[in-house]
């Protein structure tokens, strides 16, 4: 048990100890990576206007190795002007006479961005313990970077060309800073109202790559008609549309404006082919007779309207869909007799087909789960008003409920902006 408590402390402490995070810099096609720490929150830069070290190490060394070598984050720190991030870098080809400045000044800029560290108190360090450091590293980026030493290794002063610093001698440096204001300096309430600003930009963005994109859905769900559309069994037919509870819905649609799209609306109710043998009778006179009847029908409805998004963050869109259209109904039923044998064949049929249309009127609201820029899952409740002339199948209107899911696809026609 001891040893699970020792194991769980020395894990602890090398977490605290060594609780770094790594980070990348994207310059000109090439990515950078690169340690960042604090001396006041291990993982924590939410504290704005910390002074900041750039810490350059050999290229031969690994990040780590340059991370563990350095003593400045070690020193002691007697109160908030001593709080500071550092940032520890490898030497790279980069870091030359001509792009140096850029470099130095892109590098500070990101994680100003992210920080907001003081840009009045960029340090620049070169961790070595050679004297092989061109002159361009001291004449370059005059007004990115406030002071630059050489840090020795070994903690000696060195009387080769340039002149070699101790940890101790730099942060004392670093301290008069405050002295020489360029930048300012945000307070925590316009950091909190940049990082708004930043989401309600981004936010925007998303919601203006919508423009110009075809949408398709494929959803199936329940269908519930009112009570009050059912009319009485029509014996002729013997169909009734209450009992089939499947519906199936297509929509299509184009949006114009971040919230505003048109829609196409497509559903349709199928009964199938119902058949029945109802009776076999054997004659007298040695025939037989054969009754049967069946049925079918089917609901289709198509229209155009409006939708709009009140809703659009991050995956999920909220989505209300008004449309209008045409709502055609077919049933068609009956029964046949026949007789075979006997005195003679014989056929009896009665068949009867009805044929409805009327205007429909369909509200919907529904949310969309993106998956990715392309796909999606749906889901929607929509309510439907309708009202036939005359009754089929046994009901005189389509008007009710139903609550439906799928998925769908996005088609860009615009080309996106990067």
């Amino acid at each position: 048990m001891n040893r699970y408590y020792i194991t769980l402390l020395l894990v602890f402490y090398f977490h605290c100890i060594n609780a770094q995070v790594k980070r990348s810099f994207l310059y000109k096609g090439t990515s950078i990576d690169f340690l960042a720490q604090n001396n006041r929150m291990q993982d924590n830069f939410s504290l704005p206007g910390m002074k900041s070290f750039i810490i350059i190490g050999n290229s031969s060394k690994s990040l780590f190795e340059i991370y563990s070598a350095d003593k400045l984050r070690k020193l002691p720190i007697s109160g908030m002007n001593d709080y500071a991030c550092f940032y520890y870098i490898k030497d790279t080809y980069l870091l030359n006479d001509t792009t140096i400045a850029d470099f130095l000044n892109g590098f500070v800029k990101q994680n100003y961005e992210s920080d907001y560290i003081d840009r009045n108190s960029v340090n620049l360090v070169w961790q070595t313990n050679n004297d092989s450091i061109p002159n361009y590293v001291f004449t370059k980026h005059d007004t990115i970077i406030y002071s630059k030493s050489i840090l020795n290794d070994s903690d000696s002063i060195s009387d080769r060309s340039y002149n070699f610093s101790t940890p101790e001698q730099i942060w004392v440096k670093s301290k008069s800073s405050a002295n020489n204001k360029r930048y300012h300096v945000p307070s925590l309430l316009e950091i909190e109202e940049k990082e708004r600003e930043t989401l309600r930009k981004k936010e925007l963005n998303k919601m203006n790559e919508k423009n110009g994109n075809i949408y398709f859905q494929f959803t199936n769900g329940l269908n519930y008609i009112n009570k009050e559309s059912k009319t009485d069994i029509d014996s002729s037919m013997a169909l009734d549309f209450t009992k089939y509870k499947t519906i199936w819905n297509i929509n299509i649609g184009y949006s114009f404006t971040p919230r505003l799209f048109t829609a196409i609306d497509f559903a349709f109710i199928y009964t199938g082919e119902q058949k029945n043998i109802n009776g076999i009778t054997f004659n007298n006179n040695g025939g037989i007779t054969v009754s049967g009847s069946g049925y079918g029908g089917a609901m289709i409805r198509y229209g155009l309207g409006m939708g709009w998004r009140p809703y659009s963050r991050n995956r999920l869109d909220i989505l209300l869909i008004l449309t209008a259209g045409q709502l055609t109904a077919k049933a068609g039923g009956g029964s046949v007799t026949r007789t075979i044998g006997g005195s003679g064949n014989s056929n009896s049929t009665e068949i009867n087909q009805k044929n409805e249309q009327t205007n429909y009127y369909n509200l919907s609201t529904g949310i969309n789960y993106r998956l990715n820029s392309s796909f999606n899952f749906t889901g929607n409740i929509q309510y439907n008003l309708s009202k036939l002339k005359q009754p089929i199948g046994s009901v005189n209107a389509f008007t009710g409920l139903s609550i439906n899911g799928g998925f769908g696809f996005t088609i860009p026609t615009k080309k996106k902006n990067n």
